[in-house]
């Protein structure tokens, strides 16, 4: 299954871009999916070339590249902020409207703090069993050390 990822890149650093999309890929391609891309960074989508086609909408050409690519898709993955830009809108009500299973970040975040808090608690409860043997186990001892000295504790 093919999956897309839905971004806010205005007023971001390339960095900024790339660390989130980064991140998402890996979520996603440990889920199974193939990602598919949608930063358009060749020289075909460059302000130089776009102007020499007539673009005089470039955020438009992109969110319009991207619809396409979402037509290959079978679920679009939202990063966080995705709500507040106008093509992660766009890109959010036409998923919704095509029937794409959507998958949020902010809910791959909570559940992934979800398992960490369940692993530490695990853990946690793995220690005081390791600790409550121990102590059972040194009292087994002592009974029986007394035990054997004839020895008696009230």
């Amino acid at each position: 299954m093919k999956a897309m990822l839905s971004q806010p890149m205005n007023g971001k650093t390339d960095k900024e871009i790339v660390t989130t999309r980064e991140k998402a890929i890996k979520v996603l391609e440990e889920k199974g999916y193939e990602v598919v891309n949608t930063l358009f960074t060749d020289e075909w989508y460059s302000d130089k070339s776009m102007s020499e086609r007539g673009v005089v909408n470039i955020p438009l050409c992109f969110l319009a590249k991207s619809l396409e690519s979402m037509s290959l898709c079978n679920v679009a993955y939202f990063c966080k902020g995705w709500e507040k830009t106008r093509g992660c809108k766009v890109e959010h009500e036409v998923a919704l409207a095509y029937g794409l299973d959507i998958i949020y970040e902010q809910e791959m975040d909570k559940k992934a703090e979800e398992a960490s808090q369940a692993f530490e608690e695990d853990k946690q409860n793995r220690v005081k069993r390791e600790q409550l043997t121990r102590a059972a186990a040194q009292s087994d001892l002592m009974d029986m050390i007394l035990g054997d000295l004839n020895i008696e504790v009230e």
